[in-house]
């Protein structure tokens, strides 16, 4: 047994008399016991034992080396690389046939008794916390943004979220961990995880394989850091377990009164359309994120809405859509949502005109109908016309920037990146970091990697015009997040 508890040995198999469960093993402890009393019972004289003495002393001897052999391990186990072998993570098959790792229970304890920290608005209004006092202190506050802290916060001793759901996709959910794996996420609560909780687990995606033998990733970690606390856990006064009671917030820059309200907007827009919606706000001077929200998120029993949004967030109605992925379903559409391939180009050429002191507002070009009845424009140059949607079906007439954008007019920003030239939507793409989506790859000029001025004008010339006069149509992909910036 002690073999196997210091781990030379499996423990598979091995039984400790008496105690372990099992019929079979018991019949025979039984009967050993009954041999041993049978021996002891005999009164008559003992033979002659001479010819046991020999193997009786190498037994000794060998049962002696294995003892000290046992003694080594322990003293190396317990005090040469306690740290290591406490840390230590077992990857075992669980229950669904996957392989996981797991921790020493002692240092579980420990990570459970270390108090999460509170996360902040920009206004110190707190979005998520553990903290009854901070609930209690913030409750007028949220009363008077219509939301009832007794409704999203039922559970007295569970991590709180006011906003419920329509900062799910910003924050996460640390109690249910819903879509806490998904790559395109950007969870407050599991991206700050070290800094909410005051030490750094090291996780990392491991490959193994599931008891079929199929690929899977796990996870593992290495819990170190709470090596101090864990030497230290019967001595609340000590520096190292205070350390980590000590209060670990994060602040943001969002302002729960905008997201609270941006949420319901975009809730009332999806439920119009596909059921499906984002939205960014941004400061305009500083570029800080003051709201981000991305519509379905988890439904009303997982994550309670406020009270003070519409009726169909309150409902959670279409917070989870059956027919996708879960991954597809709870995407974050304001960060990690691709914009499809059209218009998204067209607010780089409004910034190279603003960089070549060209006032877009005063700038207009026209839209008209073409002969073969599209609406679009004519550039000079070239054999094709540039055409709008095959959904708009008048003319845009003469307009200046706030027209094109209105109507997501393709012949406007064409015609204004014509005037302005390649070179000033090359050098836009490159400082927006669009460089890659901007220009050629056909020539390979504009690789990310790449500057203006390396740039080879005979080369590429015919391409990079090609992507100033169709800048309506450019193949770009961006997200919602890295427009809106550019925008601000």
């Amino acid at each position: 047994m002690a073999s196997g508890i210091l781990g030379v040995t499996p423990l598979t198999g091995v039984v400790t008399p008496f105690l372990s469960y099992g019929g079979s093993a018991m019949v025979a402890n039984f009967c050993a016991l009954g041999m041993l009393t049978a021996i002891r019972a005999d009164r008559h004289p003992s033979g002659d034992l001479e010819p046991f003495r020999v193997p009786v002393m190498w037994l000794g001897s060998s049962l002696a080396s294995v003892a000290l052999v046992l003694l080594a391990v322990a003293v190396n186990v317990q005090m040469v690389h306690a740290d290591d072998y406490i840390i230590r993570a077992h990857l075992g098959i669980q229950a669904d046939g996957g392989q996981r790792f797991e921790y020493n229970p002692r240092v579980l304890d420990i990570v459970r008794l270390i108090p999460r920290g509170t996360i902040y608005d920009r206004g110190g209004v707190p979005l998520a916390t553990d903290d009854p006092s901070v609930i209690a202190d913030a409750r007028q506050t949220y009363a008077t943004l219509g939301v009832s802290v007794d409704d999203t916060c039922p559970m007295p001793g569970e991590r709180c979220y006011p906003l419920g759901g329509a900062a799910f996709h910003l924050l996460g959910d640390a109690r249910t961990r819903v879509n806490w794996t998904a790559a395109n996420s950007s969870y407050i609560e599991r991206d700050a995880e070290r800094e909410l909780r005051g030490f750094d687990d090291h996780a990392e995606v491991v490959h193994t394989t599931d008891s079929a033998g199929r690929s899977m990733l796990t996870i593992r970690r290495d819990y170190r850091d709470l090596l101090p606390a864990l030497r230290h856990r019967y001595d609340p006064a000590s520096a190292a377990w205070a350390r980590f009671q000590q209060p670990h917030d994060v602040h943001l820059t969002v302002d729960a009164n905008l997201q609270l309200r941006v949420a319901g907007i975009v809730a009332a827009y999806a439920q119009k359309s596909a059921g499906k919606a984002a939205a960014v706000v941004l400061d305009p001077d500083s570029g800080e994120l003051l709201a981000s929200v991305s519509y379905p998120w988890p439904d009303a029993s997982t994550s309670k809405a406020p009270a003070s949004a519409p009726s169909a967030l309150r409902r959670g109605e279409l917070a989870v859509v059956r027919s996708e992925s879960a991954n597809d379903a709870l995407l974050d559409r304001a960060r990690y949502g691709s914009c499809p391939p059209g218009s998204t180009f067209k607010l780089v050429t409004a910034s190279a005109a603003l960089r070549q002191h060209v006032d877009p507002r005063r700038t207009t070009f026209t839209c008209a109908r073409l002969p073969d009845g599209r609406v679009g424009a004519k550039i000079n140059g070239w054999n094709r016309p540039v055409r709008d949607d095959v959904m708009d079906a008048n003319p845009h007439g003469t307009i200046d920037v706030h027209g094109g954008f209105v109507h997501s007019c393709n012949a406007f920003f064409a015609q204004l990146a014509v005037r302005l030239g390649s070179r000033a939507l090359l050098d836009t793409a490159e400082s927006t970091g669009d460089c890659a989506d901007a220009g050629s790859r056909r020539c390979g000029a504009c690789a990310p990697d790449a500057s203006a001025d390396r740039l080879r004008p005979g080369r590429c010339r015919r391409d990079a015009s090609e992507a100033g006069a169709r800048v309506g149509r450019r193949r770009v992909e961006r997200r919602a997040a890295r427009h809106s910036l550019r925008a601000g």
